[in-house]
């Protein structure tokens, strides 16, 4: 996850926070979405307005790493990005793919 300004520039000193929305309906009475969160990644941005981390699961856990992944790939994902000097939090909801090939080509 990345974020940039408008004008071009990497946002340098930011927060980043990644959920996966178990539940999501609309509450009509609030005209609003009301979510429900299950697991939760955050951290902070590097010098390059970057977010990411991998790691390389255990040897004993790799079926267990990989229930986690596929529980993850059947829900929606939200980005949230907080600007530190601004406050400013931007949202985006996407979703996550998994497959075991690492190079995909899409014709239109």
């Amino acid at each position: 996850m990345r974020a940039d300004y408008l004008f071009g520039q990497p946002v340098k000193r930011g927060h980043v926070r990644v959920v996966r929305e178990t539940e999501r309906h609309w509450n009509y009475r609030e005209q609003k979405y009301e979510t429900e969160e299950g697991d939760k990644y955050e951290g902070d941005v590097d010098a390059d307005g970057r977010f990411g981390s991998a790691h390389q699961p255990r040897p004993g856990a790799r079926r267990a790493e990989a229930r986690r992944l596929f529980s993850l790939s059947r829900s929606f994902l939200c980005g949230y990005f907080t600007d530190a000097t601004t406050n400013r939090t931007e949202q985006r909801r996407f979703d996550l793919r998994l497959t075991k090939d690492p190079i995909h080509v899409y014709i239109h």
